[in-house]
């Protein structure tokens, strides 16, 4: 028995000696090659993995990969650290990484105490806004995404209280923007929740324009936006003196303490930068005003620019806004701009994010949802049939219903007799009318197909239609 255990022994160094013949020779190192990850995963997965254990082995780091966490944009490998080893060491090998992986973006991140890489996947999951809006359960919950952690995010719109939202054309700040607004429509009725839109490029809300969860119409213009900014400061100031009256804090503690309920008013700006560029002088007393204090009273603002600079970003809209979204941007400086920190030049586009919120005080990166333009038509034409669609009251005395039974015999009399002879829109007025005596039914989407023609145009020649 003396014999055996010590040739034992000596067997095992021998192999030990043989088997790891570049832990042995690398410079009299020491240290032995990282184990393998031990989890199971795919086998491409699993390939990553061992390269990154290899690249931080022949660097000399003690680090290797525990963990691997696949969402819809990135895959996230999170590493076990060697006793005494510094992180430092690990973020000082982001090129290598790069190069050992073939990769033209790795983020080095830390979470929870966690040293994480994050690559973009090659092939990328289509994340739909069907696959999201169950989880946004509460009447003011938006769905925000799947994290790189594969957690759903949803946030409570009226925690943000504020949110300044950036990217860079097509990396999906429309298409986010979209989602919260789809979220709440279908959630709510426009006595719970209402929308005021401005829209300086004239397209990015136009499938909105007859929503019967609008505040006001859609603004287009500075003179419009500055009209609705003081409609809302009004309406602040109205429901700060009921406040004071039913000695209650905010909207909350109102709605049930009375009978009276008072509805969640969501300003969204598109393109704030241009805006606050083109009239600063009339725009930013009530902007300012409404950030400051539109919270209390259920006015909440989400504020979007692709050009998030500096210089164009008014200090008041940052003070006030504790929620940033960054989307894909171009330089490092734009993500300062918006998030205070860098990391946003770095994702991966088409709806890939960093959220910083009251929630999530360290930057979150979320793959964010798609929902289509057929989509947010069928909601808002949805929520027309339940609530009947928004018109401007001071020119119409009720709200009509989005789809008209049409009398074939009367609107026959109509064309026969010329009774539209005088309308701007004859042609096409008389177009939609010959289509609604074929089928019994005229409507805003029906004219837009029969047309195609805008939202804007649609609306106008159904009201003068009905």
């Amino acid at each position: 028995m003396r014999f055996i255990i010590p040739c034992a022994a000596i067997g095992l160094s021998y192999l030990l000696y043989f088997r790891e013949p570049a832990a042995r020779t690398q410079r009299g190192k020491k240290n032995l090659k990282p184990p393998a990850p031990k989890t199971t995963l795919a086998s491409a997965l699993d390939a990553v993995a061992r390269k990154i254990n290899k690249t931080f082995f022949d660097f000399d780091v003690k680090a290797w990969v525990i963990k691997v966490v696949a969402s819809p944009t990135v895959t996230t490998y999170q590493l076990r650290l060697g006793a005494g080893e510094k992180v430092n060491k690990v973020y000082a090998l982001e090129k290598e990484l790069r190069s050992a992986l073939g990769a033209d973006n790795v983020q080095l991140d830390m979470r929870d105490g966690a040293v994480l890489i994050r690559l973009p996947n090659k092939k990328r999951k289509t994340l739909l806004y069907g696959d999201l809006k169950a989880s946004a359960k509460k009447l003011t919950d938006v769905p925000i995404g799947i994290s790189a952690a594969g957690e759903t995010i949803v946030e409570d719109i009226t925690k943000f209280p504020h949110a300044l939202i950036g990217g860079a054309t097509n990396s999906g700040k429309s298409t986010f923007i979209n989602t919260v607004i789809c979220s709440l429509i279908e959630k709510s009725s426009p006595e719970e929740i209402q929308f005021a839109l401005v829209d300086p490029k004239l397209v990015e809300f136009s499938s909105y324009n007859n929503a019967p969860h609008l505040f006001a119409p859609i603004a287009y213009t500075v003179n419009e936006t500055v009209n609705v900014l003081n409609k809302l400061v009004n309406e602040m100031r109205r429901r700060a003196n009921l406040f004071k009256a039913d000695s209650v804090r905010n909207i909350a503690a109102y709605n049930s303490k009375t009978r009276g309920k008072l509805s969640y008013i969501i300003l969204i700006i598109d393109e704030i930068a241009d805006l606050m560029a083109q009239s600063p002088e009339d725009i930013k007393p009530p902007l300012k005003t409404l950030f400051a204090q539109g919270r209390f009273v259920g006015i909440h603002i989400l504020a979007a620019t692709q050009n998030p600079l500096a210089k164009t970003m008014d200090s008041d809209v940052k003070a006030n806004s504790p929620t940033r979204v960054a989307f894909q941007v171009a330089a490092a400086h734009n993500s300062q701009t918006i998030l205070d920190v860098e990391g946003a030049e770095k994702l991966a586009g088409k709806g890939d994010m960093l959220l910083k919120s009251p929630t999530y005080p360290v930057p979150l990166r979320v793959q964010g949802a798609y929902i289509s333009d057929e989509d947010i038509e069928d909601i808002t034409e949805n929520a027309i049939r339940e609530f009947g669609a928004y018109t401007d009251y001071a020119e119409l005395d009720e709200t009509p219903n989005l789809t008209y039974n049409v009398d074939s015999a009367a609107a026959q009399e109509a064309l026969n007799e010329k009774k539209l002879e005088q309308s701007e829109d004859i042609k096409d007025m008389r177009m939609v009318m010959g289509a609604a005596i074929e089928t019994g039914l005229v409507s805003i989407s029906i004219i837009k197909k029969l047309l195609g023609v805008g939202s804007s145009k649609a609306t106008r020649l159904f009201n003068k239609i009905k």
